[in-house]
């Protein structure tokens, strides 16, 4: 009697022990995110401590595909998508408008420069001012520009970065230097300013100050008026403007 009762609790922790295993288990998920920046092996790499679970980790999708598949417990994919939104994101194209502008004996009003006659006023104290040269340069957040200017037979070149953006304020800051070629080509290029400020988007900003930083009459530091072009032609000094703009919408 007793073996047959023990003969029987065996066959039924037999019977458990296959049902229990023929129980499927939970699917783990998976997803594909999609890279702009990165290099696949990167973000591999970046991704790896954040898979800790058993069954999560990070599979490259090949060479030809800018994506990464991800599998992991919804937290772990929660985490990797903002990672890859904070390391991986599209970065910011930026518009930038310069200006070339001549201070002048003749107290002209050139209706292309209205939005900063006041402040050439301001800054300076010469007669009139005239745009002399523009030009266009497309970049990104994070990468270098380079704009050729011409005015009248005399031409100019202004490089620099948009090194950050602040969508928060506003603004962006960038790196700029201006150079003017020399008449002789072996000698390359005379420098003529250069220097990293932060400007508001979508204002024209002026760039023709004595010092490194102008101090308004509030005697605060604008951080938007950097060093000035004290190198003239014709006797005339040069000055520079610049309009920031992002295209599109993040």
């Amino acid at each position: 009697m007793i073996r047959s009762t023990l003969r029987a609790v065996a066959a039924l922790c037999l019977v458990a022990g296959s049902a229990h295993a023929q129980q499927p288990r939970a699917a783990v998920p998976v997803r594909t995110f999609p890279l702009h920046r990165l290099a696949v092996k990167d973000a591999a790499k970046l991704l790896a401590p954040y898979l800790q679970s058993p069954a999560s980790g990070a599979f490259e999708t090949g060479s030809d595909v800018r994506a990464i598949t991800v599998r992991g417990t919804t937290r772990e994919l929660a985490s990797v998508d903002s990672l890859l939104g904070i390391f991986d994101r599209v970065p910011r194209s930026v518009l930038l408008r310069f200006q070339i502008i001549e201070a002048t004996d003749d107290a002209i009003k050139d209706a292309r420069i209205a939005e900063v006659d006041a402040s050439l006023h301001d800054l300076f104290r010469y007669t009139g001012y005239r745009l002399a040269a523009e030009g266009i340069a497309k970049s990104e957040v994070g990468q270098s520009f380079e704009v050729s200017l011409g005015a009248e037979g005399a031409s100019y070149t202004v490089r620099g970065t948009v090194l950050t953006s602040d969508d928060a304020n506003g603004t962006m800051r960038l790196g700029l230097s201006l150079e003017q070629p020399m008449m002789i080509p072996l000698m390359g290029a005379q420098s003529l300013f250069s220097t990293q400020l932060v400007v508001p988007v979508a204002q024209v900003v002026v760039l023709g100050s004595a010092s490194p930083r102008f101090y308004d009459r509030r005697g605060g530091d604008t951080n938007s008026v950097a060093a000035a072009v004290q190198t003239p032609r014709q006797g005339k000094p040069i000055i520079l403007t610049v309009r920031p703009e992002f295209i599109g919408k993040r």
